[in-house]
């Protein structure tokens, strides 16, 4: 008798080892024998399968029936939601936008992150540190665009609705430029 310690450990490695339906969507039937309407038959013999490990591996794989012309099997493709899986297991891909560098304090956010009171950094951690500062500069002031624009709206219709209107024309003024040039920013970003 194995002592339980091995059992168990046995149970894991078969457990690891089993094979799991990857569910597919689709026609659920992948083969038809293509006889007269008494002797038709429809089956689901074509399938992916993979480990636990494998679907921990590859979590937004998913499987899709195709249709079938000429063959009796209909095809099952195997999708791994690669734009998924980058995102993911990667950080999305930093890339300068030409509209940063319309606002103000870019060329100062870039000069910051340029420079460095540690002399001995080499171009490439210059460029890590720039990428750093201007991803945060960024998501500050590209990220609440929407919610800006509509807190803007929401108070220039209050203005326009509310009985004192020509006591608040400046304050529309105001506004109106505010929204259009956020509306820009939004449309470029």
């Amino acid at each position: 008798m194995r002592p339980l310690s091995q059992t168990q450990a046995f149970r894991d490695a078969l457990a690891d080892c089993s094979l799991q339906d990857l569910h597919s969507s689709g026609e659920f039937f992948t083969w038809v024998n293509r006889r007269k309407e008494g002797d038709l038959i429809f089956e689901r013999l074509d399938r992916f399968v993979g480990s636990f490990a494998w679907r921990m591996l590859y979590p937004t794989a998913r499987a899709q029936t195709l249709e079938f012309y000429h063959s009796d099997h209909r095809p099952v493709l195997l999708e791994f939601g690669s734009a998924d899986l980058d995102s993911y297991y990667h950080a999305p891909i930093f890339r300068f936008e030409l509209h940063w560098a319309s606002e103000s304090d870019c060329a100062e956010m870039v000069a910051k992150g340029w420079s460095s009171q540690i002399a001995y950094l080499n171009l490439s951690d210059c460029i890590f540190r720039c990428k750093q500062i201007l991803g945060a500069w960024v998501g500050d002031r590209f990220r609440h665009l929407p919610r800006k624009i509509k807190q803007k709206r929401t108070e220039l219709n209050h203005l326009k609705t509310h009985e004192r209107w020509i006591q608040s024309e400046h304050r529309i003024q105001i506004l109106e430029k505010e929204i259009e040039a956020l509306s820009s920013k939004e449309k470029l970003y």
